[in-house]
């Protein structure tokens, strides 16, 4: 864009030593015109750029808070495992399955309609440490298979 300012300006200089001084008169306007949408873009340019440094501050400012707040939580996230821990211990052997515990578990096994509701129950309560009467009688009791296929 530059270079197209300075070659007309180059065009001009060169039409006023070789041209007509009336023709250079009529196109005083035009050229006025030009000048005036230039000194508006330059403005808008100005005013842009400041706003691009107002922003970029203003993200750096967030950026810097937001890492400040990742490593915090970096920092704290560091302790959980260790926290994790001595609640694991502090809990060990403090909650006894109750008999009323048992129970609830076997009438809530009985309501599983799917096979794979009791395997996910089974499952459940074998990492727990847990066992129902229920549970281990209908895992006892294989399928029995007619040999009729159905789909």
């Amino acid at each position: 864009m530059l270079d197209g300012i300075e070659r007309s300006a180059n065009e001009l200089k060169e039409f006023r030593v070789q041209g007509d001084p009336t023709q250079l008169a009529d196109l005083e306007p035009q050229i006025l015109q030009a000048l005036r949408e230039v000194e508006a873009g330059n403005e808008r340019l100005g005013t842009l750029m400041r706003r691009l440094v107002d922003e970029g501050a203003e993200f750096e400012g967030l950026m810097n808070s937001a890492q400040g707040l990742m490593s915090s939580l970096g920092e704290s996230s560091a302790t959980l495992p260790t926290v994790a821990a001595r609640l694991e211990t502090a809990s060990a052997g403090t909650h006894r399955s109750q008999p009323q515990d048992a129970a609830l578990l076997d009438d809530l096994f009985a309501r599983y309609t799917m096979e794979r509701e009791r395997d996910v129950h089974r499952e459940f309560l074998q990492a727990l440490g847990l066992s129902s009467a229920a549970a281990r009688r209908v895992a006892a009791v294989e399928p029995a298979d007619d040999g009729i296929e159905l789909f």
